[in-house]
Parts: structure tokens; sequence; C-alpha cells
């Protein structure tokens, strides 16, 4: 897991989706942002709020895009990182995109 990756945290015997804000030096706390509640399994969301996990109490959330739509969701990424002024993200985004730059597909546009 990294700082930033969408997770399914439980605290107090309910189960939160929160994304990653940071770890603790030793790696066994996490800091989160919750964002929404599990009832009954229904998801309800929260005013965005920080909480602090065992790293035991935290799964990383396997969202896998099809592949049609994974080009698409990294353009939107771009020009996410690009009006946040991120410019870190938007470096990483680039850096990753270059793996499609070595297909005569992404040279062609078939991936934009």
């Amino acid at each position: 897991m990294r700082e930033g990756d969408w997770v399914l945290a439980r605290k107090s015997n309910q189960y939160f989706l929160a994304y990653i804000d940071f770890f603790s030096r030793d790696c066994q706390t996490v800091y989160i942002t919750r964002v929404a509640r599990t009832v009954e399994g229904i998801l309800l969301r929260l005013a965005h709020t920080q909480a602090i996990c065992e790293i035991g109490d935290v799964e990383p959330l396997e969202i896998t895009l099809p592949e049609e739509d994974r080009a698409c969701m990294r353009d939107l990424m771009v020009d996410l990182a690009l009006l946040t002024k991120d410019e870190a993200w938007f470096t990483e985004l680039m850096q990753a995109g270059e793996q499609y730059a070595a297909t005569d597909d992404f040279r062609s546009g078939a991936y934009q």
C-alpha cells in the first residue's frame, strides 16, 4: 500500500472507505481520511474525517478498470493534475504513460 491508495478500513467494528494520508515511521500505523462508511452493507457518505488505524485493520481496494477505460481515466487524471498544479502527480502520470508510448496504438491516437 502507498500514500493516496484507496482502502477499506476497520475502526471500532465499523468499515470505512478511505484513502491513505501517510504511514508512521515504523509503518505499523496508517493515517487515513474516511469518506464513507458501511451500514448494513450500504455505503453512506461522510464529511471527510481523519482517523488512525493499525496496519492490520486496513485492506487495499482492488479496483481494476477495463482496458478500454484505462487511457481515458489516465487522461482525466492528467487533466486533474494540471488543474490542481500537482507537479509530482503529473510527472508520475507522464512516466507511467511511457509504457503506452512504445506502442503504435498510442502514437496513432487509439489511446486518446
